[in-house]
């Protein structure tokens, strides 16, 4: 369209966009979610600087200082100014990098996830053929709104740095006056993010990644998980479309089916977001994913790095969750034990990009294709462990049927025999308790003495002999062939009673005692007597073991919560003591014939009165050391 004389611009009538400071803090601060990701955002930046170690230390001593250093190619003074000085410019592209590595990052914006972390940021970094390193220093504070971005001044020199002396290379990040004062929970939590940042089983090749604090776990990260338990399938779509696939039985679920432990094959497809392959992994044993160190979920990895926020805990870009809830809570795969990984390329999957601030993907019809591949995969692997069930339950009811029974008159001969006598032999030394401790109570009376501790030690003897009376009569109940009736109440109520009636020994033990997930709203159907009896010895016993452990490790004792199955709940009590004896581990609930430590006949009696009510009790080891004792509800 011709333009008017009106529609003629001058040169003076020519307007240009002016950025204010504060646009640094909405591409750093405000859009990086937490600590955690910045630093592995600044871990990124090193691996695209060609390094093969990054080491993040922090100097736990206040004021608290962070350090991470890689040794990588470094920056010119010339690049610095090209690269770190404009926001948003980046000259990674598609090809490889100089380094032979695909480049994570490509907005511009990484570096400055350092104002997410500290207040103040100083740069050391040097070349290879250079004398003097380069220092740069940035002061998050001065970049507000009453200033605009290019009006605020950053300080740089040159001198020689002992770090990076002659013939070194590399980038050092100094973070001071850090926006939060770091604990070791929150260094752990750094660690943890850090291992699931890196792809399981050493995807990412020629780079490792350190963490340092004094006091604090110290050491390199890696990102390991394989298991020879539980179901598994792998997948693979090639770039024509063409899927290979293998999926792995338990050798146990295997032979009672009489299939194969492994079946592979191909199927033909058409894909539109490039090659891929991934691995599903469906534990049988609760809580063995997070023991090794992972979480729960189907995470994203691309070329190597952990891609945000999927496979997370609030995160269900499977709808793995919601088919569970759409199932009404029966779907066959439970989100608590399944992990997994999807493997994409930046090159070889273009069209799969993230968005601005790298957490998550964008929304195209590449992305949609992709997940609805990856759900397709996941129906295929969870449908095949419901026909397993399906026919291992048909296969196994009349086995149980049997065993039920056999263990039935076993549990009835037992009782008779033995619990009639045992609740006898009890009363009397209890009745000597309770007369003692009622005549302490009055004799201090008389002499006009009144102690709080002294009070609540005896309030806490009589409570137990409470206690110990009811459990004498539910024996003598059970062995008359009756039992209390189920009642239903809260589990994690009741969890933190009966462990606070324990912390007392546990203080003057000096052995941390810790409660996980026992909060209100776990409602369960049980004898209520038979759980204090279990979950006593299970106390007792852990603090029994930490106390003679031979490891250095600090003593400590966890009671958690856990949801296995439908419908069911595991209490488990964990201990870092030295585990259970090799040849003990088969013996310890078969039989009423105690250990030396005399745990044995304890835990053969939590195993009948578990199962008086329908629920089961068992272990596990914990690495490095110790053990996990459970019931089942």
């Amino acid at each position: 369209m011709q333009k008017s004389n009106q529609d003629q611009t001058t040169e003076d009538q020519i307007l240009t966009f002016e950025s204010s400071a504060y646009l640094e803090r909405l591409i750093g601060r405000e859009l990086i979610s937490s600590d955690y990701i910045a630093v592995a955002e600044l871990v990124k930046n090193a691996y695209d600087a060609g390094a093969t170690e990054v080491t993040i230390e922090l100097e736990n001593d206040k004021p608290q200082k962070m350090i991470i250093s890689d040794n990588g190619v470094g920056i010119s003074l010339d690049e610095f100014r090209r690269l770190w000085m404009v926001l948003g410019y980046s000259e990674k592209t598609e090809t490889e990098s100089d380094t032979d590595r695909p480049y994570l990052g490509e907005k511009g914006i990484g570096r400055f996830a350092a104002d997410r972390i500290a207040k103040k940021l100083r740069v050391i970094t040097k070349k290879k053929e250079e004398d003097d390193a380069l220092f740069v220093e940035f002061n998050w504070e001065e970049f507000n709104r009453e200033k605009k971005l290019q009006d605020i001044p950053i300080p740089y020199f040159r001198k020689p740095d002992s770090l990076l002396g002659k013939e070194h290379s590399g980038t050092r990040l100094e973070l001071e006056e850090l926006r939060k004062e770091w604990s070791n929970k929150d260094w752990n939590q750094l660690r943890r993010e850090l291992q699931s940042l890196i792809a399981p089983f050493g995807a990412v090749k020629d780079f490792k990644i350190f963490v340092k604090a004094k006091g604090w776990y110290s050491g390199e990260i890696k990102s390991l998980f394989e298991t020879k338990e539980g179901y598994k399938y792998t997948f693979s779509m090639t770039p024509k479309g063409g899927l290979r696939y293998e999926f792995v039985r338990p050798r146990q679920a295997a032979l009672e089916l009489e299939k194969d432990v492994k079946e592979t094959g191909k199927r033909g497809g058409v894909t539109y977001f490039g090659p891929i392959r991934g691995a599903f992994y469906y534990l049988d044993q609760p809580g063995s994913i997070t023991r090794a160190g992972f979480e729960p979920g189907v995470g994203i990895y691309r070329d190597g790095f952990r891609v945000e926020p999927y496979g997370r805990e609030n995160d269900d870009w499977l709808e793995v969750k919601s088919w569970k809830a759409k199932r009404q809570g029966h779907a066959p795969v439970n989100p608590s034990r399944l992990f997994g990984f999807i493997v994409i390329s930046r090159y070889k999957n273009p069209q799969l990009r993230d968005v601005t601030n790298r957490e998550g993907l964008i929304d195209t019809k590449e992305f949609r294709e992709f997940r609805e591949f990856v759900k397709d995969q996941f129906h295929y692997f969870a449908t095949i462990i419901e026909q397993d069930r399906e026919e291992l339950d048909v296969r196994s009811a009349a086995y149980e049927a049997q065993q039920e029974e056999s263990d039935r008159k076993a549990r009835a001969k037992a009782f008779a025999e033995m619990s009639a006598q045992l609740a006898h032999q009890l009363r009397q030394p209890l009745s000597h308790i309770r007369m003692s401790s009622a005549n302490i109570k009055t004799r201090l009376a008389q002499m006009g003495i009144s102690d709080e501790q002294i009070q609540k030690s005896t309030d806490r003897i009589e409570r137990n002999i409470q206690r110990m009376d009811e459990q004498i009569e539910s024996l003598s109940s059970l062995a008359k062939g009756l039992k209390d009736p189920a009642v239903t109440f809260d589990l994690g109520t009741f969890v933190e009673e009966t462990v606070y009636m324990h912390e007392e020994d546990y203080k003057q033990s000096g052995v941390e005692l810790s409660v996980v997930n026992c909060g209100e709203g776990h409602m369960v159907k049980f004898g209520k007597v038979a759980l204090s009896f279990v979950l006593e010895n299970f106390l007792t016993n852990a603090l029994k073991a930490v106390l003679n452990r031979k490891n250095s490790r600090k003593p400590k004792v966890s009671v958690e919560i856990e949801e296995p199955d439908d419908g069911s709940y595991r209490v488990c009590v964990i201990d870092n003591g030295d585990g259970v004896p090799k040849e003990l581990g088969g013996k310890l609930f078969k039989s009423a014939i105690s250990s030396s430590g005399g745990e044995g006949a304890g835990l053969f009696w939590s195993r009948i009165w578990a199962e008086q009510y329908g629920g089961s009790i068992g272990f596990e080891e914990v690495k490095p050391s110790g053990a996990l004792f459970y019931i089942q509800l």
